[in-house]
């Protein structure tokens, strides 16, 4: 039994450590680094979108204050992580 913990405990570390972090490997995310890079330039968005179907996925982060909407897209038919971005005026209420 505790060969087999151990043996169950070096499988998910390895597959986390392949995936680029435990965040990555829960959630599947090709684009988190790119996210991420969004978020801490400018701050948490005032709406997320996410459009998941099978392996396609298309999250959108409105920052709307900032005039500022940036699509993120990943997964089947897909090159890695596409980042698109609309601005706008600013709209702050």
């Amino acid at each position: 039994m505790k060969r087999l913990f151990i043996l169950l405990t070096m499988v998910i570390l390895l597959m986390v450590g392949g995936c680029g972090g435990i965040d990555e490997f829960f959630s599947g995310s090709d684009c988190s680094d790119e996210i991420e890079d969004y978020v801490a330039t400018y701050g948490n968005p005032e709406e997320i979108s996410k459009y998941d179907s099978g392996g396609y996925h298309s999250w959108s982060y409105s920052w709307y204050c900032k005039g500022l909407i940036v699509t993120f897209v990943w997964g089947e038919n897909v090159g890695g992580c596409e980042v698109s971005t609309y601005t706008f005026t600013p709209i702050c209420y």
